[in-house]
């Protein structure tokens, strides 16, 4: 898959063409579908504990454009997710972690990485690429959190949560990669992950992250090291 940067007017064309309508309508699977495509979707996630280094072109608020290298690691064991965002010089611009998948700490954060709220909010996008929705980064389940497998109008397989008054679509790609979208209540759109083919180890070689709103911002990743 080809990432492409997406702009600040692409995050609007979005926003504009998806917004004050549903989510994409879904019919169910056959019984013998809806298990091995709800196993498809799951597998998309990481199992256990993980360390990624990613090349990272990203689009922040404000239309800010940079290059940088992205650190993030799970503790399976001690439920804490970490994350660090480097300059090419390798200059540190922001480390946290959040400890018991609840307590944030932030020990780094240069402007524009310091203003109120990206923290937490570049933690929900790390929970919403690596996590199901229907399961808390600390192992609890969510009440309702369960996949709903079924198919779009054009044929393609979908796995639906719904969590909290918003829908999570996941879409198996043919290529072994995925596709992850999610829309408010009404059908605005929120945030949407394109995954590429997996490498080896399970983990996508190439993926690009939109978040959209006036706050939203865009990321391009090429996995360098794990």
């Amino acid at each position: 898959m080809r990432a492409a940067l997406a702009t600040p007017g692409c995050l609007v064309v979005l926003a504009l063409a998806c917004a004050c309508s549903a989510p994409p309508k879904i019919t169910p699977v056959t019984p013998a579908d809806a298990d091995p495509l709800i196993r498809t979707c799951l597998a998309h996630y990481p199992p256990g504990s993980f360390a990624l280094v990613h090349a990272i072109e990203a689009t922040l608020p404000l239309g800010n454009a940079s290059s940088v290298i992205g650190v993030s690691s799970w503790d399976e064991e001690t439920h804490t997710l970490s994350a660090a965002l480097l300059a090419p010089e390798g200059i540190a611009l922001f480390e946290a972690a959040r400890l018991g998948g609840t307590d944030l700490l932030v020990t780094r954060a240069l402007a524009p990485l310091d203003r109120p709220g990206f923290a937490a909010g570049l933690f929900e996008d790390l929970d919403f690429m690596y996590f199901p929705p229907g399961q808390r980064a600390n192992g609890a389940s969510v009440k309702g959190g369960e996949p709903v497998p079924g198919r779009y109008a054009d044929g393609r397989s979908v796995c639906r949560w719904t969590v909290d008054g918003r829908y999570f679509d996941l879409v198996p790609a043919a290529d072994g990669g995925f596709s992850l979208s999610e829309y408010f209540e009404g059908g605005e759109p929120l945030r949407r992950y394109e995954a590429g083919p997996p490498a080896s180890d399970g983990f996508p070689m190439h993926a690009r992250f939109v978040r959209t709103g006036a706050t939203g911002y865009s990321m391009s990743f090429r996995l360098v090291e794990q």
